[in-house]
């Protein structure tokens, strides 16, 4: 954040005439993302827009002098050759007292969200408008959500800042696992802090299995840092009881790294786990950038994209859309004919059920479906009007 202020004068002066936003570069911003899953099969996508200069957001002032932020969001999930499948759009604002205004000085914005999907290859697109400058900050990345019937892969890595976890009682917020709601700080790129650990993040997900019948059987874990050109490296090992994955396969983990004998600079980190049994093994490299200094943690701003519950009527209309986009009729069916018993369906909704039982070979369940849109539509035309 800045220690510019802008009035409501020269906001209105600076936005005079201005029809169109002012879209910045992808060299103000970063954007990282992670795809999880939790114990009841249901896969999301959690994602952290930065930007990389607390002087690049500008507050407001009103006549009161009252400063406070205006944000619009837009979060936009893609197929991987670009096609929408929809869009999350959020408008956040709030006034700020004095003493959040000197504590968010030199601490750059962060925008962190939440979105369904289902296992497929996908695109996601986050744009992120200051409305008082109308700036746009926005950054599009590639993401795999894996497939539930794998033997053995991981999540991306990322890395926790060293705040402390928060409860989530709901279990929708960003970064949030069985209930806490991790503190995370980047990912690929990420400038940390020389001398505080290297917290590492990361989800480990194989076949779902009777913890019981696991215990014993490990899984082999290193972490090796190194720099280009530099032929030491630093390795880190773990060992890990696979009872520990719970009932679906899912395994939250989490190490931290000492970083007191590493010096400035760039590195890399590769994640390698092995199950010692059967030799298979995955891994994720991820770079980041050790830098001198003080800690200056990010403004962290949530989008309540995911809504209110993981099984609300949007989010179970979403994971549909990501079914049908990803060629899983079976899934799509299931998905959307419960967003539309659970809520009020619209035109969209009843097309994408038809579609979904189309893709599917169901044509009579797709005619009845689609007579039921043309009711409704039918049905909102006759509505008297309001004036």
């Amino acid at each position: 954040m800045t220690d510019q202020f802008l009035s409501q004068d020269e906001v209105d002066a600076l936005l005079e005439g201005v029809t169109h936003r002012v879209l910045l570069g992808q060299d103000f911003s970063d954007l990282f993302v992670m795809a999880t899953r939790d114990a009841a099969n249901q896969a999301s996508i959690h994602y952290m827009l930065r930007l990389l200069n607390p002087g690049d957001f500008v507050l407001g002032k009103d006549a009161a002098q009252r400063v406070y932020y205006s944000l619009s969001i837009e979060s936009q999930l893609l197929t991987a050759d670009g096609k929408a499948i929809y869009t999350d759009t959020q408008d956040l604002h709030d006034f700020l007292s004095p003493g959040q205004v000197d504590q968010l000085r030199q601490r750059p914005l962060a925008i962190d969200g939440r979105l369904v999907a289902v296992p497929g290859k996908y695109q996601l697109r986050v744009d992120v408008t200051n409305r008082i400058t109308k700036q746009s900050f926005a950054q599009t990345r590639g993401i795999l959500v894996p497939a539930f019937d794998h033997t053995l892969g991981m999540s991306q890595v990322i890395f926790g800042s060293m705040a402390a976890p928060q409860r989530d009682y709901e279990q929708n917020q960003p970064f949030s696992f069985s209930g806490v709601k991790l503190a995370v700080t980047g990912a690929d790129n990420a400038p940390l802090v020389g001398g505080d650990p290297i917290r590492v993040i990361y989800q480990l997900w194989e076949q779902p299995d009777s913890p019981a019948l696991l215990h014993g059987k490990n899984l082999e874990i290193s972490y090796l840092i190194g720099q280009l050109g530099v032929t030491a490296k630093k390795e880190q090992t773990q060992t890990v009881d696979r009872a520990k994955f719970d009932p679906q396969g899912n395994l939250l983990m989490g190490t931290d790294i000492p970083s007191s004998d590493l010096h400035p600079g760039n590195y890399r980190l590769v994640v390698r786990v092995t199950d010692a049994e059967t030799k298979e093994s995955t891994s994720q490299a991820v770079n980041f950038r050790l830098v001198g200094g003080e800690r200056h943690p990010s403004w962290n701003i949530t989008s309540p994209s995911y809504t209110s519950s993981a099984d609300s009527v949007v989010n179970l209309y979403r994971r549909g859309l990501c079914a049908l986009s990803q060629q899983q009729p079976q899934i799509a069916v299931a998905y959307l004919k419960q967003a539309v018993d659970a809520g009020t369906p619209d035109a969209a909704m009843y097309s994408a059920l038809a579609s979904a039982y189309r893709l599917a070979g169901n044509t009579t369940a797709a005619a009845a479906t689609e007579k039921q849109r043309d009711s409704a539509l039918a049905q909102q035309g006759a509505a008297p009007s309001s004036n």
